[in-house]
């Protein structure tokens, strides 16, 4: 069901634990998907909600202003309620109204249309940002973890010991930078808005208001930085060990020297 003209509607955005393929999303859905982009699948929740799912990571919910949302997280199927973090939930004030002017602003949207493709261009970008949201909090603890590891190289100036706990760090970090640049659609606009202007300037608004481009591409810089730090310290270590072990043959060489000498000449 489609909001009525001139209501005032909230979207609210949870993000879940993990990404999930739509077509799995689609049949964890409660009730039956009757929309499907390459963002989203979609259902109605009767009487007057509608549910936003995305393979990002995130669930986010069109419904009457001032209406419960418990009701829609209660026909949620076990598997999927389980992945939801209803503790970071945002919201988003949507107002329908054919006689208002299009803008957005930090909490609000103001449409002219409350058709599909304009609802799903604003509950895209809010589930786009607590997703995001979630992915920066992963990488503040890499990022913690990390400068521990520095900080303790400056106090001590002795190298971790344990070179596969780094290698398993760099493939953590670096599992976190796929995960971001291929599950965000943060670059490239929605296919919906390709050949509407007046849809990709929504879409731009909304993403200006959450100030996503920012966000991502700091995210994206934290996480080379992370890298590089991590994969020169992995260098480090294993040049260091590189060099005992070159120690080690030329110790082996001078004991060997002498105890050949000893035969040769004593036998």
């Amino acid at each position: 069901m489609l909001p009525t003209l001139t209501q005032e509607h909230t979207l609210t955005a949870w993000p879940l634990s993990r990404g999930i393929r739509l077509a799995e999303l689609a049949r964890m859905m409660p009730g039956t998907v009757d929309h499907r982009t390459s963002d989203l699948v979609s259902a109605d929740l009767p009487p007057s909600a509608r549910l936003y799912a995305f393979d990002f990571g995130a669930l986010c919910l069109l419904s009457p202003r001032g209406a419960s949302v418990q009701p829609a997280l209660d026909a949620l199927p076990r598997e999927l309620a389980e992945l939801v973090d209803r503790e970071r939930a945002d919201t988003f004030a949507v107002a329908i109204d054919p006689s208002l002017r299009e803008r957005v602003a930090w909490d609000h949207a103001w449409i002219r249309e409350g058709d599909l493709p304009r609802l799903d261009v604003l509950a895209l970008v809010l589930a786009q940002s607590v997703a995001l949201e979630r992915t920066e909090r992963e990488v503040d603890e890499v990022l913690d973890r990390s400068r521990a590891l520095c900080d303790g190289l400056e106090r001590t100036g002795i190298f971790p010991r344990d070179i596969k706990e780094i290698y398993r760090f760099i493939g953590h970090a670096m599992v976190r930078r796929h995960d971001l640049i291929a599950r965000f659609y943060l670059i490239d606009r929605p296919e919906s808005t390709w050949d509407d202007p007046s849809l990709e300037a929504l879409y731009d608004q909304t993403c200006a208001a959450f100030d996503l481009r920012e966000r991502y591409h700091a995210l994206e810089a934290e996480l080379a930085l992370i890298q590089d730090t991590l994969a020169l310290l992995a260098e480090s270590v294993t040049s260091q060990r590189m060099t005992r072990l070159e120690w080690i043959v030329v110790i082996l060489i001078a004991i060997e020297i002498p105890i050949f000498l000893y035969e040769a000449v004593w036998r």
